[in-house]
């Protein structure tokens, strides 16, 4: 698939490979990728990710990751993890092992990437990642909500508007949720009260913080930036937001001070404008 993609050239250098490989786009890399052939890859693919499709130019863009990208996607993974919990630089708290799932399951890649933290670490998600996979989005979030009540969770893993909504739920109609209805469901009875009494000493509406203790959560999404202070406000702590795709993994995440992102060269060869250029730019 290299070979076809680069058209026979062997650059050795940056400077050859800007000058000899063409610029590509996905339908460069079919029907190989599209039909999943391994056997035109450079590494055999662990996983095949797809995107969302809404582009509309195919059904699916299907993207294979290999072993390596594999592993570096669990080192980062776990040091977003670190990120999401530490409150100011150098700080290393315990992590979160028990997690709300909020966001699209596998093949999509924010499920992969659970898959490989369940696996390296032993995550625990509510819902199951296998029994997301046969819900719905709206099932799968309304399980999540009802597990993370009777189990408790310490850390979230979703996409912020979902966050904004689960929040604004409890906001509005926790509170008042009928006791016989959780008479089957003692840990969340008991959860629930607890919360009550929170709120009601606040003086404000029940919200996600007075259930559950978070250490911390990795979000994702383009409102990131728009809901962050609301989130923080709703669950007591600050999303960590990381910036990935299905093409290149993950790109670049914030760090300790939760401001602007910090790339990942180890997953993507990040390029920009050479330096000549930009002088060049600015004499003109």
């Amino acid at each position: 698939l290299g070979q076809k993609v680069m058209r026979g050239a062997l650059p050795t250098s940056v400077e050859e490979f800007r000058t000899q490989v063409p610029f590509t786009t996905y339908k460069d890399y079919c029907p190989e990728l599209l039909e999943q052939q391994e056997d035109v890859l450079p590494a055999k693919a662990v996983r095949w990710a797809h995107t969302s499709g809404k582009s509309g130019e195919y059904p699916f863009k299907w993207v294979p990751i290999t072993e390596g990208a594999w592993e570096e996607m669990a080192y980062l993974m776990y040091a977003a993890n670190i990120f999401a919990t530490c409150r100011k630089r150098g700080e290393i708290r315990p992590t979160p092992k028990k997690f709300l799932y909020a966001t699209a399951t596998a093949p999509y890649t924010t499920g992969v990437i659970a898959y490989k933290l369940e696996e390296e670490f032993g995550y625990q998600y509510f819902p199951p990642l296998r029994e997301s996979e046969e819900m719905s989005f709206l099932e799968r979030v309304d399980k999540g909500f009802w597990m993370a009540l009777s189990e408790g969770i310490d850390g979230v893993y979703g996409m912020t508007n979902v966050l904004v909504g689960i929040g604004e739920r409890i906001k509005s109609g926790a509170g008042n949720v009928k006791i016989t209805t959780l008479l089957s469901k003692p840990k969340a009875l008991l959860r629930i009260l607890k919360a009550q009494v929170k709120s009601k000493i606040a003086g404000r509406p029940m919200l996600p913080k007075d259930l559950w203790s978070i250490k911390g959560m990795a979000c994702g999404g383009t409102d990131s930036v728009i809901f962050r202070h609301k989130i923080k406000d709703m669950w007591g702590v600050q999303p960590l937001d990381i910036y990935a795709s299905t093409e290149a993994l993950i790109v670049a995440m914030q760090t300790w001070d939760y401001e602007g992102m910090t790339f990942s060269p180890q997953m993507d060869f990040l390029e920009f404008i050479p330096e000549s250029e930009y002088f060049k730019w600015k004499q003109n």
